[in-house]
């Protein structure tokens, strides 16, 4: 195999899923594993609040400072009329940061979701539906590359310093001889 992973979570979670049988193969980006994730989906929920609150904050200011700035609007000072402008600005550094809040709670949410990151044949599950899984912890499983295999031998070399390839003989259990290059 070119590539052997001891999948281990990059959170602390309770497993509620395995979504594979032991010796199965699996395609990229197949979720192994499903954590518990009802605090981060509440806090994805939270945040959406506070997005759709800060935006709706931010129209507010916008159009305050646009009826203030119009030329109709012969009572506003320019002191008022700079508060409204700094009013907008901070009214869109608020949504800014509840928009950045939102990304890092749903990044949260997806590290619940344990992923093959390749294709390959999964070992033996050492997690079941209600155990611990943490990075501290031995591995859920292991996920091995099938395809392509590297083989890796050495050959005989004369005493010029050269071989003769042509005695190698190469088999594979289900396809007869490797013919190789």
């Amino acid at each position: 195999p070119l590539r052997v992973l001891d999948i281990l979570p990059s959170v602390e979670g309770i497993v509620t899923n395995v979504n594979f049988k032991d010796g199965a193969d699996v395609p990229r980006g197949a979720v192994l594993f499903e954590l518990d994730d009802l605090q981060q989906r509440a806090q994805v929920d939270s945040c959406r609040a506070g997005l759709f609150s800060a935006e709706a904050e931010l129209r507010r200011s916008k159009q305050l400072y646009q009826r203030m700035s119009s030329s109709d609007s012969r009572g506003t000072t320019a002191l008022e009329l700079d508060e409204a402008k700094v009013a907008c600005e901070v009214a869109q550094w608020n949504r800014d940061q509840a928009a950045a809040s939102l990304a890092a709670a749903e990044h949260e949410l997806s590290r619940m979701c344990i992923r093959a990151p390749f294709a390959g044949r999964m070992g033996l599950s050492a997690a079941t539906v209600g155990s611990l899984a943490a990075t501290y912890r031995e591995p859920l499983a292991r996920l091995v590359q099938m395809d392509p295999i590297r083989v890796v031998f050495e050959y005989p070399i004369d005493k010029r310093g050269q071989s003769d390839l042509s005695k190698i003989r190469l088999a594979l259990a289900n396809a007869g001889d490797y013919e190789h290059p």
